[in-house]
């Protein structure tokens, strides 16, 4: 099993705090639905710089993921509730950032192979 912060999402809307955070809380509604993984709003501790507006009053928000059942169609399913969510919108990219550091941006159009080398990443992860 993977630790709390194993996977974190991120949709970036360039100088609109208020529609990151209601994209990200309308996200976090659609991936309620996935069993098998718990979810919760984070912040950064520290705001943006740059004097970029931030996702909230302590930093930019993100969705932390974890990963709490073993059944390898868990990150399947949580990639393809993504990509489901993000094709409401074509121009809703999710980016996650996986416990080691590494990104991935998540459009809605992934191809079946870019989708397969991400769930083939993160359930080498889980291992």
């Amino acid at each position: 099993m993977i630790n709390e912060s194993a996977l974190e999402l991120r949709v970036p809307v360039a100088g609109n705090a208020v529609l990151e955070e209601r994209l990200l809380r309308s996200l976090r509604t659609h991936l309620a639905e996935v069993e098998g993984v718990n979810i919760r709003i984070t912040a950064d501790s520290e705001p943006a710089s740059g004097g970029e507006k931030s996702g909230s009053v302590l930093g930019e928000l993100a969705l932390a993921i974890a990963l709490v059942t073993t059944g390898k169609g868990t990150v399947s399913v949580l990639l393809e509730s993504i990509r489901a969510w993000s094709a409401k919108q074509h121009d809703r990219i999710v980016h996650l950032r996986t416990k080691d550091g590494a990104e991935y941006r998540l459009p809605p159009d992934t191809d079946e192979t870019q989708r397969h080398l991400v769930e083939r990443i993160l359930e080498n992860e889980r291992s």
